[in-house]
Order: C-alpha cells, then sequence, then structure tokens
C-alpha cells in the first residue's frame, strides 16, 4: 500500500504531461506542472478512462503475449509443425503491429484527456464560441 499509493497518485498527475509537451510544445518542468494544474480535481473520472482503456487495449496487446509465453509457444510450435526460427520472424511482425495500435489508442486517449481537461478548467471551449459570436457580429454594439 506505500508504494501503490504513491505510484497511482503519481501515475494520475503526471498522465497528461507527455501530451502537454507536444501540444504546447513546454518543456519537461513546465509540462509536469501543466499535467498537475490540469488533473486537478479529476480522479475518479480518470480512474474510469483508465479501466475502459484498459479494456479496450487488452485484447491487442495480450497478443504479445501469446508468443513470449514458453509453454504456449511451444504449443503453437507443435501444433502448426514450423521451425521455433521461423515461428520467432513471424511474430516480431506480427505482435509489433498488435502493440502499435494499442499503443496509439493510448496515445489518442491520453490527448482526448488533454482537451477534456483543459476544456473543464480553462473554459476553452466557451473560449472559442465568444470569439466566433465576435467574427459573426462585428458591428453589434452594447447600449446600456
Amino acid at each position: 500500500c506505500l508504494l501503490c499509493a504513491p505510484g497511482i497518485y503519481l501515475a494520475y498527475k503526471l498522465y497528461l504531461a507527455p501530451v502537454v509537451c507536444v501540444v504546447e510544445g513546454a518543456g519537461v518542468a513546465e509540462s509536469l506542472s501543466r499535467s498537475f494544474d490540469l488533473t486537478r480535481g479529476r480522479f475518479v473520472p480518470w480512474v474510469g478512462m483508465v479501466v475502459v482503456a484498459f479494456f479496450l487495449t487488452v485484447p491487442l496487446s495480450s497478443i504479445g503475449a501469446v508468443t513470449d509465453d514458453p509453454r504456449l509457444r511451444d504449443l503453437l510450435l507443435q501444433e502448426i509443425g514450423i521451425s521455433g526460427a521461423l515461428f520467432d520472424w513471424a511474430a516480431v511482425p506480427f505482435t509489433s503491429l498488435f502493440l502499435g495500435v494499442a499503443t496509439a489508442f493510448q496515445g489518442v486517449i491520453a490527448t482526448v484527456w488533454y482537451f477534456d481537461c483543459r476544456t473543464r478548467r480553462e473554459g476553452v471551449d466557451l473560449a472559442a464560441r465568444l470569439e466566433r459570436l465576435r467574427a459573426a457580429f462585428p458591428a453589434a454594439e452594447v447600449t446600456a
């Protein structure tokens, strides 16, 4: 408990740091600070998002685990009837494809979470809507 609780807390607080670094072009320290700020008060939705993301990506990432398990590998070699080297050569691109898709999906989830946190924290959507309204009605005057 002494190791898991701080690890979960840091994973929650630092989840957005890579996205902040890429999207905003921030440095390491600024990305970490911004991630801490954006995730404030959003722990329960983050847990739900991480659980859903896990269940969506586990089928893709577990395909690579099948080829890593020695017992399953031996069973597959006996069933298919090919050499171990040929199996390894075929397994590398196959598992890389599925792990690549799972990793890309995780990146998309983190990016969507970043924009959601930014919208809720800073009201970015409201500011953009206000700018569109100002552009649509430039001559409108406020009378009191």
